[in-house]
This record gives structure tokens, C-alpha cells and sequence, in this order.
């Protein structure tokens, strides 16, 4: 869990980001992914520069945002979640 990591590392940023990203994220798709595989990010359009970083920061992992391809932003995405017909997770209509 993210506080097992904290407690373990002894802090929760750092210049290099949260421990938990890499414990819990990276760490963990390095156990199952494949050479060849392409990871796909869900950014909007408004995190185009978190694409950026991804990709300078690990320049030999193919990566797609299909959502900053067709130029959707969050707005955009809730918006589609709403005509299908599902109610949005209550962080989201809390405004985060």
C-alpha cells in the first residue's frame, strides 16, 4: 500500500517523484510486461507535458496517449463518461 511505501522510504516525494509511483506502478509492470509491448497513458490533452516527461524520462518504453492524439480533454472525457449513462466517481464531482 502507498503508506506501507511511505513508512518504509521515510518520505512521500522527492525530486524524482513519489516512491509509491515506482514501487507500486513501475516496479510492479516490469513483473508482467513483454518486449514489444506499447503503453498506453490515459493523459488529456491538458498533461501533454506529462506525455513529454514520460517519454524523456524513459525513452526505450513505446508509449501512446490516445486522448491527447484525438485532442480530448478532461472536460471532453467526463463528458462522454456522463452520455453513457455513468455517473462519475464522486472525487470527480467533487471537482479533483
Amino acid at each position: 500500500s502507498t503508506i506501507q511505501v511511505f513508512r518504509r522510504r521515510q518520505y512521500m516525494k522527492g525530486p524524482q517523484g513519489a516512491p509509491c509511483t515506482t514501487v507500486l506502478k513501475r516496479e510492479l509492470l516490469k513483473t508482467w510486461e513483454k518486449p514489444g509491448d506499447v503503453i498506453v497513458l490515459g493523459f488529456t490533452i491538458e498533461e501533454a507535458d506529462r506525455l513529454d516527461d514520460f517519454r524523456e524520462r524513459q525513452p526505450d518504453r513505446p508509449a501512446i496517449a490516445p486522448l491527447i492524439d484525438a485532442q480530448l480533454g478532461k472536460e471532453d472525457c467526463k463528458a462522454m463518461v456522463l452520455r453513457a449513462g455513468i455517473e462519475l466517481p464522486m472525487m470527480y464531482r467533487l471537482g479533483y
